[in-house]
């Protein structure tokens, strides 16, 4: 038996939805005849429990995560995932590959066991049947990034080659951004002869339609296994569950093997007219609502209830079922949709844009999510403004920033003062209606702001009376 261990910690992905684990797995073969049990698992940082340690300088935390595969009871393996980092407050994705390589994969549910340091465990099953020890595809396999072997400069590690391919699975084939494009990796192998073959790549939607077709025509060569990474453009996918088909077919088109992968999209840049045959509970069924487990479904309350009204805080907050809490969360979004002859709700995309822009640039010390502060809470609930004028401290002054929204309640003003001088700028007056007003606002937070400003800005208070 054969063990081979590969683990990366990557910073920069496409996820930016985190969740506690994931696991998945791939048979694959060997030049040797060896076949490998290919494990490929993920998990966020802001799930690890970080120590500080004073050994390593430039990354002084470090965490690790004991892992165990066992089968109809009997643990075939350990071993350790360990992650250093410079910040525990600036989420990362922690990536572990593990393969086993056997003459003979055995069939059964596989149990892979993630344990933190804080006792907390994670569970997968991963069933392998009788299909998976005798197939001529091998994959689909969603990437979060793959090259071949010297199609770049890159120096890549051995561990992480895959035949003629370094590969970084994606573990939760979750994908998000606009406009996205989806790298699959797969192999055909052990086919029956030499000769032509006809392979069918697809996309279909939840209901099993397909939306992208390629027909691709492959010569194959006894004992020489045909591997590609296939990138698949979502430029015209709106935001749903999907999955990626593989139809393999001799030349008198008898199907040789199929196989498939469900893949689940995020597309800010997509707004296709929404077909009347969708349902409410289609609707539901495809978004990314009905993925969220519980520290995803908190994080995003967190944000919208900024947004949300007295009664609908209190009317979740009574909710205890995870579903529940998912269609709540996607109900109140569908509610504030302007457009809903739409898929993409643009109401939520603004909203999106605002997190974006306040974790990006309101963040400080250990608070790494902007949002959170008094200037992301106003940027959330009424978008970024129409203006934003900066001013540096100078001498006892305080630094501060003026904020005008001039299509908001016929023009209003928010003023934010850093008082406590740590770069966390509060909120200490406004004009708009329902929040701070402090007429003494100046004599007391003292903002960097010329006397002949004042009057001019002053003056614009009787907005809110």
């Amino acid at each position: 038996m054969r063990y081979i261990l590969l683990i990366a910690i990557f910073s920069s992905f496409t996820f930016d939805v985190f969740a506690d684990f994931y696991a998945d797995y791939l048979i694959m073969k060997n030049d040797d005849e060896i076949y490998s049990l290919y494990i490929y698992y993920w998990i966020s940082s802001d799930d690890l429990s970080y120590n500080f340690s004073q050994a390593n300088k430039s990354k002084p935390y470090d965490a690790s995560l004991d892992l165990s595969l066992s089968l109809a009871g009997k643990e075939i393996m350990s071993w350790q995932l360990n992650s250093r980092i410079s910040d525990p407050n600036n989420p990362r994705s922690v990536h572990g590959v593990r393969s086993i390589s056997l003459r003979n994969i055995p069939r059964g549910k596989f149990l892979l066991r993630a344990k933190k340091s804080d006792g907390t465990e994670y569970v997968k099953k991963l069933t392998v049947g009788e299909k998976d020890r005798n197939y001529f595809i091998g994959g689909p396999l969603p990437l979060a990034y793959g090259e071949k072997v010297g199609s770049s400069s890159v120096s890549w590690s051995e561990e992480f080659r895959l035949g003629q391919y370094y590969l970084i699975p994606n573990a939760g084939a979750e994908y998000f951004g606009s406009n996205p494009s989806i790298p699959v990796y797969y192999e055909l192998q052990n086919l029956p002869k030499e000769g032509k073959y006809f392979l069918k790549k697809a996309v279909l939607d939840g209901a099993r339609r397909p939306l992208i077709i390629d027909n691709k025509e492959i010569d194959y060569v006894e004992n020489k296994d045909y591997a590609e990474i296939d990138y698949v453009d979502c430029d015209n996918i709106a935001t749903g569950v999907y999955y990626y088909l593989l139809e393999l077919r001799d030349e008198n088109a008898n199907l040789i093997d199929k196989a498939e992968k469900k893949i689940y999209l995020t597309n800010y840049s997509v707004s296709p007219s929404m077909k009347n045959v969708v349902t409410e509970h289609m609707q539901f069924e495809m978004s990314e609502f009905v993925l969220m487990d519980e520290k995803t479904l908190k994080r995003e309350f967190g944000k919208l209830k900024i947004l949300l009204t007295d009664f609908e805080i209190e009317q979740y907050k009574e909710l205890s079922l995870i579903n529940a809490k998912r269609r709540a969360l996607w109900s109140y979004w569908k509610n504030r949709d302007p457009d809903p002859k739409t898929v993409i709700n643009e109401r939520r995309v603004e909203f999106d844009k605002a997190v974006a822009y306040a974790d990006r640039y309101f963040d400080h010390g250990l608070n790494s999510e902007g949002w959170r502060t008094e200037r992301g809470r106003i940027a959330l609930k009424y978008g970024l403004p129409s203006s934003r004028e900066q001013h540096s401290p100078e001498g006892q002054l305080n630094a501060c920033e003026v904020w005008f929204y001039d299509k908001l309640q016929g023009g209003v003003y928010f003023y934010f003062v850093d008082y406590y001088k740590n770069n966390n700028m509060i909120l200490v007056h406004s004009t708009a209606y329902n929040e701070r007003y402090d007429d003494g606002w100046v004599q007391k937070y003292r903002p960097a702001l010329d006397d002949d400003q004042l009057p001019s800005i002053n003056s614009l208070d009787n907005n809110r009376r």
